[in-house]
């Protein structure tokens, strides 16, 4: 302290540092205004364009609820249908038994079931897969969706073939409905475990006659909902990869998602305590036509609106992740705060040398002090140019119209001239027209949209192979710059190229194991490849990623490497072999995920062989993992090595035939596997060449095939 009191500093430095420190304080203000003004505006924007989306397809959502009614009102308007149903009302009343009033009675209810089964068939509530599908004689047919006509006592008259029976459940909400006015049987899970609805409309004796004491009975339509209605929550043209619609009605405490979910969650299948906080579908209910900033379903945030739909207890939420909908603003905003930081500074900066140079009484230490500062200036963009031209990426701007105004030295190199020389110069003189294209195009974009760009450029084959990865970041012009895009471009060409030869290596090594394997168990031959080409289509119908396609290319040819370590006798014995011994071939995939634990695959290939025993339900081994805690590539790697294993011949036994391994399948598929992966392993079989793939190994009679044969196959169901 008393070193302080000896300095005597002015009392106008100490004015001079309050000035100082109420500037940067104020211009502070100034910038956090700002920010958060652009955010409040970034955050409006997306409620308007959600609520846009969300709109729309509430438009289409109930424009299809009203099309189900529109087809019940025009059969209930229909005269013939008023007439003849009062008819066959009037035979049942007053019980006529004459042969002339019967046969007119069977005339006007078959007339009715044509009317009705065509009405059917057009509209959706016909339902052909069950119509069409074989059934044992002494297995009674359970309808799935259907059309009928209902006296005032809930007797039916008139019902088409699949029309489910109304007794029941079913019997109790339809008596539950208003009988003057149309009503809902709302969605549930049918007789066939689909989301299914049920509509319902009054018939009246006059045509066009409203009053309900003149009201005959109702019209009936149950139909499976799902392919009709859940396309209209799909906006079209929308890139949005995280933006999702959702219907969910309240049931109570809980709320229930009546439509898919991204997650991969079939419609009613999943409920939501009410009270979970924050959560988007309960401020979706509570809060019709709101906006807010909540979590979804998988507790990410998310910027929600949401919209009732008429006629219906339903309510539409439309969502997008938030880190999606503001990357681009929050990205610009650190922008902003970095750059009027170090202005802030500077100012600061300069503020301080403007007082120590004012502060002098010689002016010939002000000028140096100047030129000092000038040099430092100087020295700092000397230091900047030396630390882009010292990267070995390609870092260079250009204007909007192509033409470049800076180049560091290796992108200078790269094009063959000086960085001095580009600048001025369009691309297409500097790097030819085809590169020039490529990057000009992505440029357009970045500087109209004023949001960054990423990526990657392939061009030439083999050895001619180029790859480029690029970052494209807009420039805002000003008076002294134009619009423009920054450029920072990779070759990553070699790490591509090793990438994919160290992927056809380990693909080579395992299709190497697996003839080995073959020759040791000949009744699995090529089996391993089988599982891993159907396994891969099962991943493309899922719409999985390149990484889990290789994983799960990778997983399903090493599937069978643990049988290595089981011996020929048990593998081939002839009879029935022990709860033991089964255990024992079972083990030989754990086994398989230790002998290449220390391989490092680049993708979780180890993991999908330690989980292909795991089950949904939890009960599987060695962990006993549940739900989506288990990887998706093993359980689609485990449900096609377990149909390929029942489809294949054994020592012990015939194979099983497809029907009845699919029907194994599903059966454990809850518990097993998990809801989609069957369903998707089924299609495979049936519509994308499953059954084909099998079908190239069943010339060779249960005999094992040479090592040239096995080459082959293989080569001919990796094409496939």
């Amino acid at each position: 302290m008393s070193f302080i009191s000896e300095l005597k500093i002015p009392r106008s430095v100490y004015l001079w540092i309050l000035v100082i420190v109420v500037g940067v304080l104020g211009s502070g203000g100034l910038i956090y205004k700002f920010i958060e003004d652009e955010r409040s505006r970034n955050q409006f924007a997306w409620q308007v364009r959600l609520g846009i989306v969300a709109d729309s397809r509430r438009a289409d959502v109930e424009e299809w609820l009203d099309n189900q009614y529109q087809v019940l009102t025009d059969l209930a308007q229909n005269s013939s249908l008023q007439f003849y149903a009062m008819d066959i009302l009037a035979a049942m009343e007053e019980g006529r038994s004459s042969p002339s009033q019967d046969k007119t009675a069977q005339a006007e209810a078959k007339y009715l079931l044509s009317l009705l089964t065509v009405t059917a068939e057009n509209a959706g509530f016909a339902d052909e897969k069950k119509s069409n599908a074989d059934v044992n004689a002494n297995v009674a047919q359970v309808g799935l969706s259907g059309l009928a006509l209902l006296d005032m006592k809930g007797r039916v008259l008139v019902a088409t073939r699949n029309m489910p029976p109304i007794v029941g459940w079913l019997e109790e909400e339809i008596e539950k409905l208003p009988k003057a006015q149309r009503g809902l049987i709302d969605l549930h899970n049918g007789v066939s475990g689909t989301p299914t609805m049920g509509f319902t409309v009054p018939i009246f004796s006059v045509q066009g006659n409203s009053v309900a004491t003149d009201q005959v009975g109702m019209i009936v339509g149950i139909k499976e909902v799902g392919d009709e209605l859940y396309p209209n929550l799909k906006q079209p043209g929308n890139v949005d990869q995280s933006a999702e619609a959702l219907l969910v009605r309240m049931d109570g405490a809980v709320i229930e998602y009546l439509s898919p979910r991204q997650d991969g969650t079939p419609p009613l299948k999943n409920n939501l305590t009410a009270d979970s906080p924050d959560l988007a579908s309960a401020f979706a209910i509570n809060t019709p036509g709101g906006f807010g900033e909540k979590r979804d379903y998988l507790n990410n945030a998310v910027l929600v609106v949401s919209r009732d739909i008429a006629t219906v207890p339903w309510t539409l939420l439309y969502k997008i992740d938030r880190n999606e909908a503001l990357e681009a603003t929050e990205s610009r905003l650190r922008t902003v705060l970095i750059v009027s930081t170090v202005a802030l500074c500077f100012f600061v900066a300069v503020i301080i040398a403007v007082w120590r140079y004012g502060a002098s009484v010689r002016s010939e230490q002000a000028m140096e002090s100047y030129r000092e500062t000038s040099l430092k200036f100087e020295n700092i963009l000397k230091f900047m140019r030396v630390i882009t031209d010292n990267q070995p990426t390609e870092i260079f701007a250009v204007t909007e119209h192509g033409e470049y105004t800076f180049a560091n030295l290796t992108a200078s190199e790269n094009a063959g001239t000086t960085a001095q020389d580009m600048i001025g110069k369009s691309m297409t003189s500097v790097v030819g027209p085809i590169k020039a294209k490529l990057y000009s195009e992505t440029n357009k974009d970045v500087i109209e949209n004023f949001e960054p760009a990423h990526r990657v450029y392939r061009s030439g084959e083999n050895d001619d192979l180029q790859v480029i990865r690029a970052s494209h970041l807009p420039l805002r012009a000003d008076d002294n710059y134009p619009r423009g895009a920054l450029v920072v471009a990779d070759d990553i060409t070699e790490f591509v190229a090793e990438q994919e030869a160290r992927r056809a290596g380990m693909r080579q090594l395992s299709r190497a194991l697996i003839l080995l394997l073959d020759q040791k168990d000949p009744y699995s031959t090529i089996h391993a490849v089988i599982v891993s080409r159907i396994a891969v289509l099962v991943a493309e119908e899922l719409g999985l990623d390149d990484d889990q396609k290789l994983t799960i290319d990778m997983a399903g040819n090493l599937v069978n490497l643990g049988k290595a370590f089981v011996s020929s006798e048990l593998l081939n014995a002839d009879e029935v072999i022990s709860k033991e011994d089964r255990a024992q071939i079972r083990e030989h995939m754990l086994v398989a995920a230790d002998i290449v634990k220390t391989v490092n695959f680049g993708v979780p290939v180890v993991d999908t062989l330690r989980q292909l025993k795991e089950c949904w339900d939890g009960s599987g081994l060695p962990a006993g993992i549940s739900g989506d805690a288990i990887l998706i590539s093993a359980r689609i790697v485990g449900v096609t090595n377990s149909l390929i294993g029942m489809l294949s011949p054994r020592s012990y036994r015939a194979p099983l035939k497809f029907e009845e391994a699919m029907v194994n399948l599903q059966t454990n598929a809850e518990a097993r596997f998990g809801p989609n992966v069957v369903a998707a392993l089924f299609h495979v079989m049936e519509n994308r060449g499953g059954k084909e793939i099998l079908g190239m190994i069943s010339a060779l009679d249960g005999r094992l095939p040479s090592p040239g044969e096995a080459v082959q196959l293989i080569q001919d169901i990796s094409e496939t």
